[in-house]
């Protein structure tokens, strides 16, 4: 994240495993209060956080989904720009995943 960031100087949406630790403020982050993903955000929401090792602040949001047979999973994806709605971020994100499909089907 921290490389897209500032290296390549893009904007990222990314999953993230849902073990990370994050805070929801600065000032959490200064004092080490951090809490799971899984509590940061609720379903179809955006919300900035701190992660530990980056030097800025992410918005997570949490998509909860049902594949073909019916199986829920929730997906939680970190988003650089601070400016997107929930709707913006899983938008873009499955635009990705249309091309991994692509991809895959293509070989």
């Amino acid at each position: 994240m921290q490389f897209v960031m500032e290296d390549c100087g893009r904007d990222f949406i990314m999953a993230m495993k849902e073990n990370r630790k994050v805070a929801l403020s600065k000032e959490d982050k200064a004092n080490g209060k951090y809490i799971s993903i899984k509590e940061a955000v609720p379903e179809k929401c955006v919300r900035p956080v701190h992660v530990e090792q980056l030097a800025f602040p992410i918005l997570i949001a949490k998509q909860v989904f049902k594949d073909g047979n019916g199986v829920a999973g929730t997906l939680y994806l970190a988003c650089s720009d601070l400016s997107l709605l929930y709707e913006q971020v899983t938008t873009i994100y499955q635009r990705r995943w249309k091309v991994e499909e692509y991809q895959i089907h293509k070989k």
